[in-house]
């Protein structure tokens, strides 16, 4: 297959179009769950994450990257599959058990999905590819979003259900074809107990784990909080919809920046995207006009995904430089697990960050982001 329309992309492709998205909250209000249940339901979601993230990391390793892709895309459609039950069972069982599969899909996909890329593509292409498979997932999510309003108007949110569990049988089916890792060779690598002593004693690792926690906050802010800074200030809740399509198209602009980057480059890139990604934050949670807001809501996405692409870079450079590259899907999964605990806090104290009101926490994110870029280099540089 070419460089753009391979079985990973086209992978990437399918899983985009979850046609449901836009109403996902109604899909479980419909079926007679309350908001708090919904809450739960997310919350429940987020804690098999973070309690599977390792433990999936390690099968991983022992079974290759693809076979964790297609365990991952088995157990999503049956996450689609069960959903679609539930609604029309109005079960509360089967939304939990939905939850637990989409959760365990979760974590054999996300250390694997960079795992996978940098082991099939290496070091050089890697930015790349990874971007570019990104984009083929905004793509499905655009598409997905526009056919939302003529899939619900001719068959309602069990059209939406069923158009969604298709898309993930196709996935599924692409993931079967798959292009094999290439072969690890067996090295003298330290052991997983000297790899994971070695690793939490490195203050890099920490630092990135923070940072990262840092992005994966700001991309939960933006979709909790973008509907309640448009209606502060004066804008239709409607506008939501043209709102994340814009967004989403301004996203794409991703795999174009990371042409740019290289391994000479990405210094500076990580250092000018925190930076901007920080001023946009605090510039958000500061604007009152109609217009600045708007221009921010369609840019902070990608000011988010630009340095979440090279932090990922670095994660796997300092796999390799520790000597940890066959357990690469497990080492992974710790950086996944640091960005999986504020997404349990916020869920489950939802009330008291929404308390301390929007502006308050997007300000103090762009803040802890200054505060850590500095401390990140100054630790590079002491290295060195």
């Amino acid at each position: 297959m070419s460089f753009y329309f391979n079985r990973f992309n086209c992978l990437q492709l399918f899983n985009g179009l979850i046609f449901y998205a836009p109403v996902a909250l109604l899909v479980r209000t419909q079926a007679g769950m309350t908001v708090s249940q919904f809450l739960l339901l997310q919350a429940v979601l987020a804690i098999v994450i973070f309690a599977g993230e390792v433990p999936a990391g390690m099968v991983t390793d022992r079974i290759g990257y693809k076979n964790s892709i297609v365990l991952s895309q088995l157990l999503l459609l049956s996450a689609r599959a069960c959903l679609m039950a539930a609604f029309l069972m109005k079960s509360l069982p089967l939304f939990v058990l939905e939850a637990a599969l989409e959760g365990l899909s979760n974590v054999f996909y996300s250390g694997t999905y960079d795992a996978y890329l940098y082991g099939v593509y290496g070091e050089e292409e890697y930015l790349r590819r990874n971007t570019l498979a990104n984009n083929f997932g905004t793509t499905g999510f655009i598409l997905s979003t526009l056919l939302y309003y003529v899939f619900y108007a001719c068959f309602g949110i069990t059209g939406l259900l069923f158009s969604s569990t298709i898309s993930s049988l196709a996935a599924t089916v692409c993931s079967f074809g798959l292009e094999k890792e290439k072969s690890k060779p067996k090295k003298q690598e330290k052991a997983s107990s000297d790899v994971f002593r070695t690793l939490l004693k490195s203050r890099e690792l920490w630092i990135m784990m923070l940072i990262s926690a840092c992005l994966t906050m700001a991309m939960l802010f933006i979709n909790f909080f973008y509907v309640d800074k448009l209606m502060a200030v004066g804008l239709d809740e409607k506008l939501m919809t043209p709102i994340i399509l814009g967004y989403s198209v301004v996203e794409l602009l991703n795999a174009r920046i990371a042409r740019r980057i290289n391994s000479n480059n990405q210094t500076i890139f990580f250092a000018l995207s925190g930076l901007i990604l920080s001023a946009g934050l605090i510039l958000f949670g500061i604007a009152n006009g109609t217009v600045p807001v708007v221009m921010l809501m369609l840019v902070l996405p990608l000011l988010v995904d630009v340095p979440s692409v090279i932090l990922s870079k670095y994660e796997n450079d300092l796999i390799d430089r520790m000597g940890a590259d066959q357990s690469r899907a497990t080492v992974l999964s710790v950086f996944s697990m640091g960005g999986s605990l504020p997404e349990i806090a916020m869920l489950l104290v939802s009330s008291a960050l929404s308390g301390a009101g929007t502006a308050v926490c997007f300000i103090a994110l762009g803040v802890a982001i200054v505060i850590l870029l500095p401390i990140f280099y100054l630790d590079k540089m002491h290295k060195k």
